[in-house]
Formats: structure tokens, sequence, C-alpha cells
């Protein structure tokens, strides 16, 4: 560091470094499930609903040789302008945030024909109560349904779940609400409390019923991206990397 790079505010922000467990689990997770192909030679639809200051879509926007088309979601203003001042967010035809209510943009998009490969779910409540994350409306029956809709044959739904301590059964809830739309759906620990949800439109896709192939599958993906997420999991959970069916 000199003086002529000493101040912060100049700094450029390196999009391929993520920091945070949960964002690196939900793009590993994107590829290792399977919706997701690094030898694809379509456009893979990508819809994040809720953004998070930009952490997961800006990551996407750095992978080469696949063509991925990005939206993002938020229905807080406030969360574009972070996205864009402080995480060098750059619209682009493959690229974009729209602000909006992550339900009400899935029902338009499958009343315009849109489909994702995947479809990732992080939205939770700025106050502590025993399920944070996701919100109450990610739960309702009919806004799966839509979420299912959405999906092509081959695609998942990403969910990030975060409870209290003392509540960490609600996360069963959660696994209860979706496994009623999607024939596979099971867990990703990614810490000592937290979990992610995995639900796929394929059938046998789940941890109890392709437990080789999804491991190895994200042995290989985490080296390809090089996020280091394996190596971590292997030594900050109790049992390793850990699957869960319910």
């Amino acid at each position: 560091m000199t003086w002529n790079n000493f101040n912060s505010k100049k700094w450029r922000v390196h999009k391929q470094t993520v920091r945070l467990s949960y964002a690196r689990m939900m793009i590993e997770g994107s590829f290792f499930c399977g919706a997701l192909d690094f030898d694809s030679k379509e456009v893979q639809n990508i819809l994040i609903i809720g953004l998070g200051g930009g952490i997961i879509n800006n990551y996407f926007s750095t992978i080469e040789d696949i063509t991925l088309n990005v939206t993002a979601i938020d229905i807080d203003p406030v969360m574009k302008k972070v996205a864009e001042k402080w995480y060098e967010f750059e619209e682009t035809p493959l690229h974009r945030i729209i602000v909006d209510d992550g339900l009400r943009y899935v029902r338009q998009a499958v009343k315009r024909g849109e489909l994702y490969d995947v479809i990732l779910i992080d939205v939770s409540y700025n106050d502590d109560r025993p399920l944070m994350a996701p919100v109450e409306e990610f739960l309702v029956a009919d806004e799966i349904a839509k979420i299912n809709e959405a999906i092509k044959k081959d695609g998942a739904v990403i969910v990030n779940i975060v409870t209290r301590r003392q509540n960490l059964d609600l996360a069963d809830r959660v696994h209860f609400q979706y496994s009623r739309h999607f024939p596979s759906c099971y867990f990703m620990q990614f810490a000592k409390f937290d979990k992610m949800l995995f639900c796929s439109k394929k059938e046998k896709n789940s941890w109890l019923d392709n437990r080789d192939e999804l491991y190895n599958r994200f042995r290989e993906t985490d080296k390809r991206l090089q996020l280091g997420l394996y190596n971590e999991l292997k030594g900050k959970t109790s049992s390793g990397i850990a699957g869960e069916d319910n």
C-alpha cells in the first residue's frame, strides 16, 4: 500500500472474492445440485430474490466460458443503490437488478412464460425472531407452487434458512413446505447451526438418493470455482460436509 492508494473509496471491488459462507454455498450449490451446467452452450437463467448488496450476482457475472443471464430482485430500492455505489454493479444485457416484490415478480414471470434454471431465495426479516429467513410469504403453498412453475424441468430452488439456535427445528418446516412441491429436497449444512435448502425438479436428486454424485459434484465445483468452501466445511461442521434429507 502507498499513499496513492491509501483512500479505500478508490479501491476496486474484487467480484471473484466471496467471504460469506452462505453466499458461496448458494453459488456453488447452483452447479452441484445440477441446475447450472459448466458445459452448457445455452443461455442459463438465474433469478436471485434478495440482493444482499450484490455479492452473489456480481460473482456470477465473472464466470467465463458459459453464458449466465442473471436477474436480481429486491423490494428495497436502497439495496440497488448500495450495489451500484459500493459493489460496482453495472447493468448489462445479461445482468440486471429490478426493484420489485420477489413473489410478484415470479407470478408475472410465469405469465410471461419465463423459465429459470435456478432461483435463489435470500430474504429475511430485519428483526430477531425464531425464523428470520425466509420470510413467511415464501412458505405459502400457492407461492411455492408458482416458484416451481417458473423453474425449468431440470432446475432447482435454493433457500437460505436462518433461525435462532434454540429454534433449529423450524428449518424442518421450510423443508416440509417446499417438499410438497418438489420431488427432491435436502439440506446442506454450511456452518454449525446454519442450513441451506435445495429443492430440485429432478426425481431422485436428493442427498438420500444421490449422495455420492452430489458429494463429488460439490468437490469438483469448489475446485473449479476456487471458492474454498469444500475444505472450510470439512473443518467447520461437526460431521464434516453434511447433507441431510428430512
